[in-house]
């Protein structure tokens, strides 16, 4: 058996007026491989990734994952916004035990306090089992990004959507959060859809960088980053520097034209 994550985006179009959304889109994801996503503001970018998701559907084109039809939201989906989206009224531990409901059902103290170890194996593994009893409130953005992260991974997704997910966080914050990304996804392997207006993340964490075009945008160019990993998101190498200049010129000859 083929391992899971593979996502085929076929004609994909979702139009809000001629000259807003996303124009058709094709796209190939080979299982545990990570892609990125950028191009100009309001190109459709975030438009792609809820179709992808289940929580829009396209005027054309449709989304498989794994040979099905993704035409809902589903378990087999995972979902980091940039606003954490985590409940401000349960603890970082519990926020994660709510995404281990499915693979661990059942109300009896055996299945809780299976729950509680997964939750707390999957706060280690972002850092935050020191903080597993700790409320929304009570942690930095950069931390609950991290609870995100683990909620994330406990439902065992095949294909993870990350949109714009560290675009609120101080430049400090954001390379530790990176890094940790980076050492997360190189053990778990788990299929990456990434969305971010910054290049040279795009380029840090990912195999291959889609560019956009403006709205209705579409991808008019991909790179393949052949950077060996691990990378240093503070010392990019000369493939990267090309790349970065490839794609930002790309980025603004789409815009002039």
């Amino acid at each position: 058996m083929s391992a899971p994550g593979a996502v085929e985006i076929t004609a994909v179009e979702k139009l809000f007026s001629p000259t807003s959304g996303l124009g058709e889109t094709t796209l190939s994801l080979e299982p545990g491989s990570f892609h990125s996503l950028v191009g100009p503001s309001g190109c459709g970018k975030s438009t792609l990734l809820n179709i992808v998701a289940g929580f829009t559907s396209p005027d054309t084109g449709d989304v498989l994952l794994d040979g099905r039809p993704v035409t809902a939201p589903t378990p087999e989906v995972g979902v980091v916004f940039q606003q954490y989206a985590l409940f401000p009224w349960l603890s970082a531990r519990a926020n994660v035990e709510i995404a281990l409901q499915r693979l661990v059902p059942g109300a009896g103290l055996r299945a809780r306090r299976r729950r509680r170890d997964l939750a707390l194996d999957y706060l280690d593994s972002v850092r935050m089992a020191d903080h597993a009893d700790s409320f929304p409130a009570q942690l930095s953005g950069g931390m609950q990004q991290r609870v995100a992260l683990a909620r994330a991974l406990a439902a065992e997704p095949a294909l993870l959507l990350m949109d714009e997910p560290f675009g609120a966080l101080d430049a400090t914050t954001r390379r530790h959060t990176q890094e940790l990304l980076m050492r997360v996804w190189g053990k778990r392997r788990t299929t990456v859809l990434f969305v971010t207006h910054d290049v040279d993340e795009a380029l840090l964490l990912s195999d291959t960088v889609h560019v956009m075009s403006p709205s209705p945008g579409a991808v008019v160019d991909s790179h393949t980053v052949h950077t060996p990993r691990p990378r240093d998101s503070t010392r990019p190498d000369s493939e990267q520097t090309r790349l970065r200049g490839m794609i930002l010129r790309t980025i603004d000859h789409s815009i002039a034209q």
